[in-house]
């Protein structure tokens, strides 16, 4: 029993751990402050509000002071791997520089990097590369060096990206439209990305089918850009209504600024909205996944999940855009992409079919 324990917190603590609050609205339980006695000061109410997020609490960083996570983030890290942070930030000058570093047991700095912020709310990504192996467990330490007055700071996420992979399978080879079918005239394949070019789009499935899968991919916005991810689609009729269609949408244009909360990125579009505040602006690569296992719908966005949802529980009382969507009921289908006459780009397109614990059998690819 004590070394099936050990594996498990080996496996779990082997990819970065969530933080109990990357918003700071319950305080800073899980964080070490570099000035414990002025602690109450590194919160504050800020009235404006993070970008695409709801106003709240957000963490200020003054001159010299820094702040670290009490637990480790991962367990080890190998030589080549990245933590992806990504982050909104305010500075009170223009390029007011932060410091974000991985934190070995002894306190040495095993890898860091430093970005500029701006004076008005950004998101950011910056990405901590380990040129070495680290055997010892790592601390994230946020730093504000001195060079200016301080940072706001707030929704913070992290992903683990390792260049080895993983065993999710191409859906795109990045030469051709290969293995799908629909509209295929609307989208171009240029130097390994898939790209909707204004004015075109229109609807492209696999021609294969899948059940209860991951399927991740990167995707780049323009701005005002608006697509969506058909998920357990049929190959006629409209996604959203006929399948399930998960929003992509620049949340940040003025253009959608009156939208139902079901319409913003990441939604399940007219049954789930989807939690907003953690998306790169338009022209900044965006990494997701969409996890739908039976009724259990999850969609992380840049390491945060924005949605966690169970199908039947959102549906009891139908659902919340009033319309019908009989496609929410399907068990298996096609994914795909839903062009609407915007400039959007995908690349890195891979899924992995999901073993339910009660089967023996993965539930998977149906070939055409």
């Amino acid at each position: 029993m004590i070394a099936y324990l050990c594996l498990l917190v080996s496996c779990v603590l082997a990819e970065p751990l969530p933080l109990i609050d990357p918003e700071f609205s319950d305080g800073l339980d899980t964080w070490a402050v570099s000035t414990p006695e002025q602690i109450d000061s590194f919160l504050l109410e800020d009235g404006e509000g993070s970008p695409d997020a709801t106003d709240g609490q957000c963490l200020q960083l003054s001159s010299g002071t820094s702040i670290e996570t009490r637990a480790p983030i991962l367990r080890s890290m190998k030589a080549g791997q990245s933590l992806h942070v990504v982050v909104s930030l305010k500075g009170d000058l223009p390029d007011s520089p932060v410091r974000f570093a991985l934190v070995e047991p002894s306190g040495a700095i095993h890898c860091g990097d430093e970005i500029s912020a701006s004076e008005t709310w950004n998101r950011y990504r910056v990405a901590l590369m380990s040129k070495v192996d680290a055997s010892g467990p790592l601390r994230l330490r946020i730093i504000q060096p001195g060079t200016s007055d301080g940072i706001l700071l707030d929704n913070l996420s992290l992903e683990l990206i390792d260049p080895a992979g993983d065993d999710f399978e191409s859906l795109f080879n990045g030469e051709t439209l290969e293995g799908w079918i629909g509209d295929t005239d609307g989208y171009s394949v240029e130097e390994g990305v898939l790209r909707v070019a204004p004015g075109t789009g229109g609807d492209i499935r696999t021609k294969s089918e899948f059940s209860d899968f991951q399927l991740r991919f990167d995707f780049l916005l323009s701005p005002g850009s608006n697509n969506g991810i058909a998920v357990r689609a049929p190959l006629e009729g409209n996604a959203a209504y006929e399948g399930m269609e998960i929003q992509v949408l620049d949340n940040l244009s003025e253009s959608h600024s009156k939208l139902k909360p079901w319409q913003y990125h990441g939604s399940a579009y007219g049954i789930i909205p989807a939690k907003r505040g953690w998306m790169l602006p338009p022209g900044q690569w965006n990494r997701q996944e969409i996890r739908l296992v039976g009724r259990r719908l999850t969609v992380t966005l840049n390491g945060h999940v924005i949605l966690d949802a169970d199908l039947d529980e959102a549906l009891k009382d139908g659902p919340v855009s009033g319309a019908e969507h009989p496609g929410a009921a399907r068990a298996s289908g096609h994914v795909g992409f839903c062009g609407y006459g915007s400039e959007v780009s995908f690349r890195n397109i891979r899924i992995r079919p999901v073993m339910k614990r009660n089967q023996g059998t993965q539930n998977g690819v149906k070939s055409r």
